[in-house]
């Protein structure tokens, strides 16, 4: 009998080691189904895979609610300045004037961007309306919706 399984594998293109292989897969796999056919059905332990991701997902919302308390408990603690731009007495920040420090202390806004700002002022001369700010590299309009209020030109 292993002559002919051999000789129709032979036929088919197959080595002698891809056959050997193929049978032995096949076997495996007959095996295994055939045990697990054989299992009584509450032997087979049939998984919830949502019930775990149930309580995977329970335990992330649980850090979540606690991480969102002690931020919140953290920024209330905290005392908050007038403006973003740190000025405690709310000023807004001229662009015409404006030192890199200040202009760093707007939200978004950064040593190299303060650095454009400035290189653009020097350049092109002072700023004519905010919108103006938009020109410097690196700046947008979400940026200038975002640092509008608390910047202006005069």
């Amino acid at each position: 009998m292993w002559k002919r399984i051999l000789a129709t594998a032979h036929r088919l293109g197959f080595t002698r080691n891809e056959t050997l292989v193929l049978l032995f897969l096949v076997a495996v796999i007959s095996v295994g189904s055939l045990i697990s056919e054989w299992r009584p059905a509450d032997a087979r332990g049939a998984v919830d895979i949502r019930a775990s991701y149930r309580a995977s997902d329970s335990i992330f919302a649980q850090r979540s609610r606690q991480a969102l308390t002690e931020a919140r408990d953290a920024s209330e603690s905290e005392p908050r300045p007038a403006s973003p731009a740190g000025d405690s007495r709310g000023e807004m920040v001229n662009l015409n004037t404006a030192s890199a420090a200040q202009l760093m202390s707007l939200p978004g806004i950064g040593p190299v961007t303060a650095e454009r700002i400035l290189d653009y002022r020097q350049t092109y001369g002072p700023f004519q309306t905010v919108e103006d700010l938009v020109k410097v590299k690196s700046i947008g309009e979400k940026k200038l919706q975002r640092i509008r209020q608390f910047i202006t030109v005069e």
